[in-house]
């Protein structure tokens, strides 16, 4: 216990003594704080004085008022009398000196430098750090000529205030235009709470005159107001709200875009079915679209031209009868060049002539039909005219042509699906090379409650599932012909008995699924009596009935056609107006194939109203209420659309048809089903599509484990690279059959994706033999391939290639990415009206991408007054905008906002940007450009081209020439020494022939060498006389015969080149 108790005892003096020491610590801290409060009192005290004095000083030689004292401090001392003279002093004297004027100007200056913001000093010196890799310089002009170096921040002074919001027009100043852009950019994902904590990032970095969150809501609402596009609130007809962007005011958008509106065309254009590269140039546009939804005028020399009017031409016979008679004919055209005048100048003038008055039409003539009498004139009114000359004021009309997409999506990151149907937009007048640009689509409108259907009435509505079936589920599962998948139960029955059907299918294909596995639109037979109820299994065909299935699959059916279609929706309607017509309506869809999920549920109504009815006159009645409670337009939308047919001019979506398609079901068969439980042929699967080569293909080296082991899981981008390389992957893992039905599809896959087709009627004719044999190669294989409808879609991409160009043109991949910015606007969204918050955001989007586009708008006096009221109102809904014709009521953003999108700009690559010169560059020369080597430049007799070609080193004498590692082709492909190409001279005649790029030169400090680009290329000649076992490809064997290729530029649509040749 003693022992205890000492210890005790030392632990709390040892405790009480460091107690004590920290006391002491603590009070010689406060003992030194105290001393230098003190002392710093004392400086500041002896600084008022000294600051005092200066201040008299100065102001008394400046002659000014003596500046005034602040009441004296405890601290500081009392004010002392320094005996200056004020000038208010009576007695100063009135007249001074020179040197008494220029000691007043230096002091008065003095006096203004000490009155300055003194904090302003202080956020001038910047501390500059050392760093190892200096930053990026964006250059922004801040209207203040600092030739882009960064200011020293300062306050603005008032009367600066109308020199910088001219400089940042439409936008205040710098920092709100900046915080605009960023907020909505199209891929911007920032909420208000982010912007809050934004705007608090730049208050505490002193960041002067930062807006707050309710004035940069206010700038929002206002800008968008006067230049945005508005989104207008729709109640669905099924009853579900939804928002529609403003179709209007975009085209108005893309219109006054500098950077669309150079590249729109108006006009079809007739390429003779040479390069067909456009939808402009394809029969749907040229040939078949009336003439009433065309462009109906040109514009020469200030003068307009209507169609369906008289105009004065060129050498045309005078008639003096009393009436005009039209002549229908097809083969008759005339320059422009030709016409005199117009139909308003004709009239004024057509005594003067000899003419009868030209708007006095007696009939029409068809000249392609002669025993046809003639028929009255009725197109326009001959009196008045086209009567787009009336409405158009002296201005120009246009048609506007426009691709339309639709698509479902998720919502969510997560695997959770929440589908949201999205309509989208592209002018169809651009060309190719920009359509398929992010910066081209735009957004109409989504929703992840009213169906696609629903949302394309609002989308209608503004122009004044596409096809009405159940879709590829479906016995006609074919919208362009009435093309039968399986039959209905009733028409299978007593085939069940032929089992040796099983036994001809493999294993691993009866085991393939897919979202789109099955074609057949009925319901399972019934499970037979005395067995457990479940799943029933599907009456297998008897070999006569899967020939004549197969048979009249792989054959383009009777072509649906919207009159048909359209009447037989209405029809229903007819037999619902009768009581006890809902099994009999129920019937005819499925016996037709021909179903509106949006009249079902007007159709549903009907049923309903009449249900708890007695007697035929109360149901009759109770459906007539029913029928008038209907809306106005109670069937698909799509029907009211103009020269529209869903049918005909819905065309073959290419990616998921082949990519998405083919691909992916041989794919996955192969993987999951023919090299299912054998690891070692998926290991050298993976193994050589790792080691391929495919640089030429411009494709990054594969990952074939990746592309193995998640087979069931890939993209389009993947599946376009295994099109190209898995018959040299899998010749020796798959059935012959297998593997020509692979090489079948790889021969068809480049024809598909044809971005120019130099002669339609060859192009079309290979295309439709190499669709036929991969079809062949398919059945040769198995035909259970055949149950999958998009074997039978693949037919009609002939037609559709004639009709609407190339199948890029009308390809989806570009929408398909778009997708990912819709999901990223849900995502950041509050989820309680996502169709109205998705719209609103993408109508903020393309504001900012119109304004700094450098596209025109209205700007009144009214836009800067609301921009400076107290509240934040709600958007437009939807009214129309105000208009002007008068040019300066058009405005663009000032320099300022201009500068942000000026060069390799972030905010220009975030908004996709491109430059005119690469917006033309389908008409530019082509310049082969090229990548210069490392390598010291050396005369042309050391270099290959000389060895092969000694004549040549006279010609160039003692020149240096640098070679190239890689140049780039005419059609935008690289190429690299020792790579092999396809290259077309001209002289002496006309050669296209296969070679080995051997060697690319560029005398040094020539005009190619300052432009990059290549002066001679080296080309070894190949030919393709055998053929590559195993692959089944053609061998190239390197022949002794050597071109050098000088390229010579020359301007063409079709971008050729013509070249001047050594040969040897």
């Amino acid at each position: 216990m003693m022992h205890q108790s000492l210890v005790e005892r030392q632990q709390l003096e040892t405790k009480y003594s460091q107690i004590e020491a920290a006391r002491i610590q603590e009070e010689a801290a406060r003992a030194r704080e105290e001393a230098l409060r003190n002392l710093e009192q004392a400086h500041q005290a002896q600084r008022a004085l000294v600051k005092d004095a200066a201040d008299q000083l100065v102001a008394s030689l400046a002659c000014a008022q003596l500046p005034r004292r602040r009441s004296p401090t405890p601290e500081a001392p009392g004010s002392i009398n320094w005996n200056l003279v004020d000038k208010n002093d009576e007695t100063r004297p009135e007249t001074r000196s020179e040197e008494q004027e220029l000691v007043q100007t230096v002091a008065q200056a003095l006096l203004d430098r000490i009155d300055s913001d003194d904090e302003a000093e202080e956020r001038a010196s910047v501390d500059i750090e050392e760093s190892e890799a200096p930053e990026p310089v964006i250059s922004v002009d801040d209207g203040a000529g600092t030739g882009g170096q960064r200011n020293v921040r300062k306050r603005t002074l008032p009367g600066d205030d109308q020199q910088r919001r001219n400089h940042w027009f439409p936008w205040h100043d710098k920092i709100t235009c900046t915080l605009d852009v960023l907020m909505h950019l199209p891929r911007s994902v920032f909420s208000q709470r982010q912007l809050d904590l934004f705007l608090w990032l730049l208050r505490i970095n002193d960041v002067e005159d930062v807006p707050s969150v309710r004035q940069m809501l206010r700038l929002n609402a206002a800008l968008q107001r006067a230049c945005g596009i508005d989104s207008i609130a729709y109640k669905g007809v099924l009853g579900h709200p939804y928002y529609v962007n403003a179709l209007d005011q975009i085209i108005a958008q893309e219109m006054s875009n500098p950077r669309v509106r150079p590249f729109l065309h108006f006009y079809p254009e007739d390429a003779g079915g040479i390069n067909l590269s456009e939808a402009r140039q394809a029969a749907r546009w040229l040939q078949e679209v009336p003439d009433k939804y065309l462009t109906p005028m040109v514009r020469l020399r200030d003068v307009d031209y209507y169609v369906h009017k008289p105009a004065l031409c060129v050498d045309v016979p005078t008639d003096s009868g009393s009436a005009w008679r039209v002549v229908k004919r097809d083969d008759l055209e005339i320059s422009t060049d030709h016409l005199l005048k117009n139909f308003p100048q004709l009239k004024g003038t057509a005594s003067r002539y000899n003419m009868p008055d030209p708007g006095h039409i007696l009939d029409v003539i068809d000249s392609s039909r002669e025993e046809t009498p003639p028929s009255p004139w009725t197109i326009t009114d001959p009196a008045i005219g086209n009567a787009w000359r009336e409405r158009a004021h002296g201005h120009r009309v246009v048609s506007f042509p426009m691709w339309m997409y639709c698509d479902d999506t998720s919502g969510n990151l997560s695997k959770k699906w929440n589908e949201h149907n999205s309509v989208l937009m592209t002018p169809a007048g651009l060309p190719r090379v920009h359509s398929q640009k992010e910066y081209n689509i735009h957004f109409l409108t989504t929703s992840n409650i009213a169906p696609p259907l629903e949302m394309l009435d609002g989308v209608v509505d503004q122009l004044d599932e596409f096809a009405c079936h159940i879709g590829l589920q479906a016995k006609f599962f074919c919208r362009s012909c009435w093309c039968k998948g399986r039959d209905v139960p009733g028409e299978r029955e007593g085939v069940a008995k032929e089992m040796e059907m099983r036994h001809s299918i493999p294993d691993e294909v009866a085991s393939q699924t897919s979202e789109d596995s099955s074609v057949d639109g009925s319901e399972p037979l019934a499970a037979s009596a005395g067995k457990k109820k479940g799943r029933a299994k599907r009456a297998l065909e008897s070999m006569t009935h899967m020939v004549e299935r197969v048979t009249a699959f792989l054959q383009p059916g009777r072509a649906r056609t919207k009159q048909e279609t359209a009447d037989k929706l209405r029809s229903y309607f007819d037999m619902a107006s009768k009581p006890g017509a809902k099994t009999a309506i129920t019937q005819e869809r499925t016996k037709s194939g021909i179903k509106d999920t949006l009249q079902l549920a007007h159709l549903e109504k009907l049923f309903a109203a009449s249900k708890n009815k007695r007697g035929h006159n109360a149901k009759q009645a109770a459906i007539a209420a029913a029928i008038e409670e209907l809306p106005e337009h109670a069937i698909n939308p799509v029907w009211r659309i103009g020269e529209l047919d869903a049918h005909s001019d819905t065309p073959v979506e290419v990616l998921h048809v082949v990519l998405l398609g083919f691909v992916k079901y041989f794919w996955r068969d192969l993987v999951q089903g023919q090299l299912k439980n054998k690891d070692t042929a998926k290991d050298l699967l993976a193994t050589r599509l790792s080691s391929l080569d495919v640089a030429a293909l411009g494709l990054s080296p594969l990952a074939g484990r990746t592309l193995v082991q998640y087979a069931g899981s890939l993209t389009g981008r993947d599946f376009r690279a295994i099109a190209q390389v898995a018959p040299f992957v899998v010749y020796d893992l798959v059935t012959p059959e297998c593997y020509e039905a692979w090489v079948a599809l790889l021969r068809l896959v480049p024809l598909i994706w044809q971005p120019t087709i130099p002669d339609v009627r060859s192009h079309l004719d290979n295309l439709e033999k190499e669709i036929r044999y991969f079809l062949l190669c398919t059945a040769r294989w198995t035909v259970r391939w055949f149950n999958k409808p998009k074997f039978h879609i693949i037919l009609h991409l002939v037609e559709h290639v004639r009709r609407f160009g190339p199948a890029g043109l009308f390809a989806t991949e570009a929408f398909e990415s778009f997708n990912a910015v819709i999901r990223a606007k849900s995502v950041h969204s509050n989820r309680q009206a996502p169709s109205r918050d998705i719209a609103r955001a993408f109508g903020q989007a393309n504001r900012v991408r119109h304004l700094l586009s450098g596209g025109f708008f209205l700007w009144t006096g009214e836009d800067d007054d609301a921009m400076n009221v107290t509240h934040a109102s709600e958007p437009s809904t939807g009214s129309r905008r105000p208009f002007a014709f008068e040019r300066e009521k058009w405005y663009s953003v000032g320099a300022g906002p201009r500068s942000l999108v000026q060069g390799n700009s972030t905010v220009a690559e975030y908004l996709g940007f491109y430059t005119e010169a690469q917006g033309r560059a389908e008409s530019l020369p082509f310049q082969a450009p090229c990548v210069f080597s490392k390598d010291t430049a050396k005369p042309l007799a050391l270099l290959k081209t000389g060895v092969r070609f000694p004549h040549g080193n006279a010609r160039y004498g003692g020149a240096l020439f640098k070679t190239a590692k890689e140049m780039t082709l005419v059609n935008e492909d690289s190429c690299t020494p020792q790579g092999y190409v396809v290259a077309r001279s001209y002289a002496p005649l006309p050669t296209t022939f296969v070679g080995c790029v051997e060697e690319i030169l560029t005398r040094r400090g020539s005009p190619a060498d300052l432009k990059q680009q290549a002066e001679l290329i080296l080309v070894r000649q190949a030919q393709a006389t055998r053929e590559a076992a195993p692959y089944r490809m053609p061998y190239l064997d390197l022949q002794d015969s050597w071109m050098v290729l000088e390229p010579k530029v020359r301007i063409s649509t079709c971008r050729s080149r013509e070249y001047k040749i050594w040969h040897t």
